[in-house]
């Protein structure tokens, strides 16, 4: 399971006035660096009154198909994150897909469970990103006066399982399964550890790698992460059992868990 180099920066500022968060995440790879500018709009934004973001243009739009959207669903607004349309040199790279997999992770972890994305479906590459939005779980829900743009929308909310016990690898098991995924059958897992200093990750990668792991090692900002993968079936039990193993394995070195993901079938997807 391969590791994408990119680096990506989180930065956000809350404009005092209106409530409103801008946000933008900096991906750095190479030589090249690019913006992907986000709102993030809380039911606080909607204390305002609304003559307050007259003349914002874009603001203003989102802000109305927000507002028309939970209105009009059951979905309750907390706080929803709303991706404007991304640069054309984003999505042309061949990474996007695990990109923007990457961020709803970030967004999640963040505690932020729903996500919007400002799809203008005009641009040349727009049947490309509409349809890597749907394979990430996006669904076209609006469309503007124009039907220039298309407001896209997906929640990160996590199911309850109900056939495993009910903590973080539980919840992934609960996805796989709810997925489709037919989780009696052997399939490529993937372990993250991370450690500060680059001789210890490499003596942990050694020694992992004499268990039945095959190790890769990826520097990143604040050290380096070691991935883990090996083949298996996918149980409670025996996920439990190798986050144990690893912990056990590895602790002398200064590492540090960063969660697990397991391989789909194309057929399961």
């Amino acid at each position: 399971m391969a590791r994408f180099e990119a680096k990506m920066n989180y930065s956000t500022f809350v404009e005092k006035e209106t409530d409103v968060i801008y946000g933008t995440i900096q991906v750095r790879l190479a030589r090249e660096e690019w913006d992907v500018p986000y709102y993030i709009v809380s039911d606080d934004v909607f204390a305002h009154e609304r003559r307050e973001f007259d003349g914002r243009g874009e603001l203003q739009e989102i802000l109305d198909m927000i507002s028309f959207f939970y209105n009009e669903t059951d979905a309750e607004l907390e706080s929803v994150v709303i991706l404007k349309p991304f640069p054309e040199a984003i999505a042309a790279t061949e990474s996007f897909s695990d990109w923007l997999e990457e961020w709803q992770r970030y967004f999640h972890l963040s505690g932020l469970k729903d996500v919007g994305y400002i799809h203008d479906v005009a641009r040349p590459d727009a049947d490309a990103i509409a349809q890597i939005l749907e394979d990430h779980g996006f669904e076209k829900e609006l469309m503007s006066e124009d039907e220039n743009r298309a407001f896209y929308f997906y929640s990160t909310a996590l199911p309850v399982p109900v056939d495993f016990p009910n903590d973080e690898e539980g919840i992934v098991l609960q996805q796989l399964k709810n997925a489709g995924c037919d989780l009696e059958k052997p399939r490529e897992v993937e372990f993250i550890l991370l450690i500060e200093n680059k001789r210890m990750a490499k003596k942990a990668a050694r020694l992992v790698s004499q268990h039945g792991f095959e190790t890769s090692l990826h520097e990143e900002e604040q050290g380096y992460a070691l991935s883990c993968t090996l083949e298996m079936v996918l149980t409670y039990k025996a996920v439990k059992a190798k986050l144990k193993e690893l912990e056990d394995l590895t602790t002398e070195f200064g590492a540090v868990l960063d969660g697990w993901s397991a391989m789909t079938d194309e057929v399961e997807q």
